[in-house]
Order: C-alpha cells, then sequence, then structure tokens
C-alpha cells in the first residue's frame, strides 16, 4: 500500500516535470517568435 503510494506520487511528479518541459519548449518558442516580430518592427520604424 505504502509502496504504491509512493510510485503514484513519483509517477505524478514525472508528469508535471514532463508538462513542465513541454510548458517551457513553448514558452521559449514564444519568446523567440516576439523577438523576431520586435526586430522586425524596430527595423521597419527605423529606415
Amino acid at each position: 500500500m505504502v509502496k504504491s503510494m509512493k510510485e503514484r506520487q513519483q509517477a505524478k511528479k514525472k508528469k508535471r516535470f514532463q508538462l513542465s518541459k513541454e510548458r517551457k519548449k513553448q514558452l521559449l518558442a514564444m519568446f523567440l517568435v516576439f523577438l523576431m516580430l520586435g526586430s522586425a518592427l524596430v527595423i521597419l520604424f527605423t529606415y
């Protein structure tokens, strides 16, 4: 019983870790897109 509970919690942690990894990837991609858009706007407005 205790063992299964422990395993379940570990599985939950693993799942959460994977989720956060995916989330980080998404945030990074969005950040890169924003940077590109921002630099493009700056170039457009400065020229």
